[in-house]
């Protein structure tokens, strides 16, 4: 509970899998975790985190799912992307492009605008390739 430590994650430079669900974690996303040049995977689901998912890396797993997560999904760098979980936030506008040969896995389910009625997503601003 609480928020995760600024100017902690970054010092792990060859951290590669990093699974924080169901931790009750809130705040923004730490910009710490752009800084980390081996991280494949990113578990942050079911948190209170808020504000926005600017992200850009080459990442495989992406779960930000059940947060508080809100405006526009701007994550980019997605070429190496296996899975892609968003469902359950607060997000509007266009869903991320996604181009990512190696997709499996792509979940934009119950995103809700915040009064909680369904938003009205772009869905054709994403492609499969």
């Amino acid at each position: 509970m609480g928020e995760i430590p600024i100017a902690t994650i970054r010092k792990l430079r060859k951290l590669e899998v990093l699974s924080l669900w169901h931790n009750q974690l809130h705040g923004q996303l730490p910009r710490d975790l752009r800084m980390i040049p081996t991280l494949k995977d990113l578990y942050l689901q079911h948190n209170l985190f808020t504000g926005s998912t600017k992200f850009s890396h080459h990442i495989k797993v992406f779960n930000l799912s059940d947060n508080r997560f809100a405006g526009t999904a701007d994550i980019q760098n997605l070429d190496v992307l296996e899975t892609l979980d968003l469902s359950n936030n607060y997000f509007f506008g266009n869903l991320p492009f996604v181009s990512s040969p190696f997709l499996k896995s792509i979940n934009f389910s119950t995103i809700v605008s915040r009064d909680n009625s369904r938003s009205l997503l772009e869905i054709q601003s994403f492609l499969f390739c």
